[in-house]
């Protein structure tokens, strides 16, 4: 390893890294573990910027395998009773493993305006007091002090790690990826924070699975989630936080404040954002953006949901309804749902659903749902508490607003 420190920020400016091979073991009483990898290398970068560090550091390794055997955890008691008659301990399962293999795993992170040397500080305060029990009044307000220091923590932080050529060696059999990865993607501890994560999935391979045969074609070969949240306030919350923090109550926090803290989040609840995520198979793709609200802690919703190979996934699923005739059954909501749908330029079908928080749906205009029955508290079709007594129809028989006439054609 080499590099150069530079003690004005707290981290090495530069620094590389490289060696040759590593390995590593663990055990313990449910399972045993064995990784190695070969031929590895990192680097980081730091610099000096407005409130902290902004940093970047990429790491990788080639030929990555771990072993995992799990194992049946012992029983707690050997002479363990039933009754007062003796038991015999059931004979411990045959032990899992499962093997990990990747062509070249990597790891990369990057911060902007972290907040290094404030952190560093609050480190060094809890090594300087780790022995006492107690804090004086005096060292609660410079921890105080120092935690609000530290604040944002960092402007913007993000990671993620990949596999390359992944191989899952299971009792199944061998599971395999093209590449898979995970990201991260937070802000800082501010009044309207964003923290978004995605875990990507392609090339996907599986092994002969107990399923049927034409189902075989229905398996995902990519798959990508992406989702995270918008418009927190933590800012406001860590900062009460720290006004109310007492290390000398039996509860650091007061029920004043968890209780306040909890109101504030029924009013204001974040907003769950909805990246664009896909499932692709071999005849089909389907992808999904949108977001998520709250109102009154009830969501309300509007995503967009696109497909290609529509018409190919249902060619299939017609020919499999000649050997298993149930599949019929739900051909005809497939059927329906692209009547739902909107026919775009590219050959796409588009279905728009919002879902409002009074619990009507609608689908590319059309209404499919109506609006949740209202319920008076003290209403004889309420328990205690009020949770309603639905037999599934209303006063006159109908099915509770939904409504199931496709649109016409567009």
């Amino acid at each position: 390893m080499n590099g150069i420190f530079d003690p004005k920020i707290g981290a090495f400016s530069n620094a590389s890294f490289s060696y040759g091979s590593f390995k590593m073991k663990s055990t313990s009483p449910t399972q045993d573990m064995e990784a190695s990898a070969n031929s590895a290398k990192g680097e980081m970068i730091a610099s000096a910027a407005a409130g902290g560090v902004d940093f970047s550091n990429v790491q990788s390794a080639s030929d990555f395998r771990e072993t995992m055997i799990i194992k049946t955890p012992p029983p707690a008691d050997d002479a363990a009773t039933d009754g007062g008659i003796a038991t015999v301990p059931a004979a411990p399962a045959d032990p899992l493993k499962v093997v990990v293999r990747g062509g070249e795993l990597g790891v990369n992170a990057e911060g902007k305006g972290f907040r290094n040397l404030q952190l560093l500080d609050l480190w060094a305060f809890f090594i300087a007091h780790s022995d006492q029990k107690s804090l004086k009044d005096s060292e609660q307000a410079e921890l105080k002090s120092k935690l609000l220091a530290a604040l944002p923590l960092w402007d913007k932080l993000s990671g993620a790690y990949r596999f390359a050529d992944l191989d899952v060696e299971t009792p199944l059999g061998l599971f395999a990826a093209k590449s898979i990865s995970q990201e991260l993607k937070f802000d800082g501890i501010s009044t309207s924070g964003g923290y978004h994560y995605a875990l990507r999935t392609n090339g996907l391979k599986y092994p002969s699975l107990p399923i049927p045969e034409w189902s075989v074609q229905f398996l995902p070969t990519d798959v990508e989630l992406a989702l995270g949240t918008t418009g927190i306030d933590l800012d406001t919350v860590t900062r009460a936080a720290i006004a109310d923090m007492d290390l000398n109550r039996d509860k650091a926090f007061s029920e004043e404040f968890e209780a306040s803290t909890a109101a504030a989040f029924m009013m204001n609840p974040p907003k769950v954002v909805i990246d664009k995520s896909l499932i692709r198979t071999a005849d089909a793709e389907l992808t999904v953006e949108g977001e998520v609200s709250f109102t009154a802690m009830k969501p309300e919703s509007r995503t967009t949901w696109e497909m290609t190979g529509f018409d190919a996934a249902l060619d299939r699923l017609t020919k499999a309804s000649e050997q298993e005739p149930e599949i019929k059954n739900y051909i005809v909501f497939i059927k329906l749902a692209k009547d739902f749908g909107t026919q775009l330029p590219n050959g796409h079908i588009q279905w728009i659903v919002d879902q409002k928080a009074d619990g009507s749906v609608n689908i590319n205009g059309n209404p499919v749902k109506g609006p949740d029955p209202v319920v008076e508290p003290g209403n004889d079709e309420t328990l205690d508490g009020g949770a309603l007594l639905d037999d599934g129809e209303d006063d006159e028989g109908m099915d509770d607003g939904i409504v199931v006439t496709p649109p016409a054609p567009q």
